[in-house]
């Protein structure tokens, strides 16, 4: 049975970046061109090419199961805890690194979605590009998808350490 087309209107933006979304890709560090797409106010949808999307968005023909094939990642934005899904409350960005990578030593803009557990912090994917406006791109939509979760948490890695250079004191009441 064919599924009804995904709608137009509810494409925000999209781009190409580099990926490493499976734990393969993470642990052997090869990035993959990816095309990415955010759907809808709290969805960012990965491919693996731009033809993918492209099937995806227009062929009449596919049943739900194959429309959902052709996505390589789906990153849900939820505000229930208990739904599948990135929550506010247990998911960061880190900061923005421009790092040397590959045989070539070309620089790449990276950064990482992680998720927080109570004893470990996981990557969920890593993204890089050597334009540093496609990675801002990409960054900025997930802070977007971030920020529409009520009681949104997300926070720098630099607002969660605490460097020596700030002092804290304590004061008792007798």
């Amino acid at each position: 049975v064919d599924s009804p087309l995904p709608n137009r209107s509810l494409i925000k933006k999209s781009g190409l970046i580099l990926s490493r979304l499976s734990v393969r890709s993470i642990l052997t560090k090869k990035w993959r061109k990816t095309f990415w797409v955010q759907y809808g106010v709290t969805n960012l949808l990965l491919f693996r090419k731009k033809e993918d999307f492209e099937q995806w968005l227009c062929n009449p023909h596919y049943t739900q199961k194959e429309r959902d094939r052709l996505v390589k990642l789906r990153l849900k934005f939820c505000c229930d805890v208990g739904k599948k899904g990135i929550h506010s409350k247990d998911s960061r960005m880190s900061p923005m690194k421009l790092k040397y990578c590959g045989t070539t030593n070309s620089p790449l803009y990276c950064f990482k979605l992680e998720r927080l557990t109570d004893f470990s912090v996981n990557k969920t994917a890593a993204f890089a590009s050597d334009a540093l406006h496609c990675a801002l791109a990409l960054r900025r939509s997930l802070q977007s998808c971030f920020n529409k979760l009520p009681e949104t948490r997300l926070r720098s890695i630099d607002d969660i350490l605490i460097t020596p250079t700030r002092h804290y004191s304590t004061t008792y009441e007798i």
